[in-house]
C-alpha cells in the first residue's frame, strides 16, 4: 500500500465533499451475482470473455434503468438477450433474489464511526454507487433509513442513467452538490471509477477491504496520488480538519 507518509503528504487542502461508493466500500450483499440468476432464468448462455459470465449490456441496464417493477424489468432484459417469454416461474426466483438481497446486505463495522468522524471535520457527504433501481428503495431508504441520515445527496447510477466508470455520474455530483470536481474526493473499491473521478479533476482514495499486498496494489495501475486506505477509518487520520 501507499506509505502513511506519502498519503499525507497529498494536498487534500481544497475539498468539501466526500463522495462515498456503496457497495464494498461501505456493505456488501453477501449473494452471488443476481445477474447470473437472471441470465439463467431467462434461459440465456452467456458466450462472451467478460471474467463474472454477466453479459455486459445486461449489467449496464440493471445498473442504469429506471425500473422498480420486476415484472418489466424481465421482459425488458429478455428483449435486449433475444430470449423468450418471461416465465411466471422466472418471475417467483427473481422476486425471491431481490428478497434474499435485502437479508443479506450488510454493513461493514467502521462505516458509522467513520461517517460520524467525517461529519465532526465538517466534510459534506454524498453517496456515489452503481445500483439497481429494483434494490434502492429496500436498501437505501428502508428502515434505518441509512441513506437519507447520514449523506446529504445520493447520486445513483439507475437515476443518472449512466454507472461511473463512465465519468458522467460523478459530473452530475459536482454538479448538483455545486461544487468544482477540484473539491471532491472520491472513496471507492472500483478501479475503474477512480480513474474516472481524477479524469474529471477530483481527488481519490482507493479502499482495499481485500487486504491486498503491495505488489498486488502496485498492478491495480492506480492513477498517481490516488492514496489507497483499508478501513474507511483510516481516512479519518488523512483529511485535513475543516472545523
Amino acid at each position: 500500500m501507499n506509505s502513511p507518509t506519502r498519503m499525507n503528504s497529498l494536498d487534500w487542502s481544497d475539498v468539501e465533499w466526500l463522495l462515498i461508493d456503496y457497495f464494498g466500500t461501505q456493505g456488501k450483499a453477501w449473494t452471488i451475482d443476481e445477474l447470473l440468476t437472471v441470465q439463467e432464468v431467462l434461459g440465456y448462455k452467456y458466450t462472451g470473455m467478460e471474467p463474472d459470465g454477466v453479459d455486459p449490456r445486461l449489467r449496464r441496464f440493471y445498473d442504469t434503468a429506471p425500473i422498480k417493477d420486476p415484472v418489466l424489468f424481465l421482459h425488458q432484459a429478455a428483449g435486449i438477450l433475444g430470449t423468450g417469454p418471461v416465465t411466471a416461474k422466472a418471475l417467483d426466483v427473481v422476486t425471491r433474489m431481490l428478497a434474499r438481497e435485502y437479508r443479506k446486505n450488510s454493513r461493514f463495522w467502521d462505516v458509522p464511526e467513520a461517517l460520524d468522524g467525517f461529519r465532526e471535520k465538517r466534510y459534506g457527504l454524498a453517496m456515489t454507487s452503481d445500483v439497481s433501481a429494483l434494490s434502492v428503495e429496500r436498501l437505501f431508504y428502508g428502515k434505518d433509513k441509512f441513506a437519507r441520515t447520514n449523506f446529504r445527496h445520493l447520486v445513483l447510477s439507475c437515476e443518472v442513467g449512466s454507472v461511473k466508470r463512465e465519468g458522467q455520474l460523478f459530473r452530475v455530483a459536482a454538479e448538483k452538490i455545486g461544487v468544482a470536481p477540484a473539491k471532491c474526493l472520491v472513496v471507492d473499491d472500483s478501479v475503474h471509477a477512480i480513474v474516472a473521478a481524477v479524469n474529471l479533476g477530483m481527488k481519490a482514495v482507493f479502499i482495499d477491504r481485500e487486504d491486498r499486498t503491495e505488489e498486488e496494489i502496485a498492478q491495480l495501475n492506480l492513477p498517481p496520488g490516488v492514496a489507497v486506505i483499508g478501513l474507511l477509518t483510516d481516512l479519518l487520520d488523512l483529511l485535513p480538519d475543516r472545523t
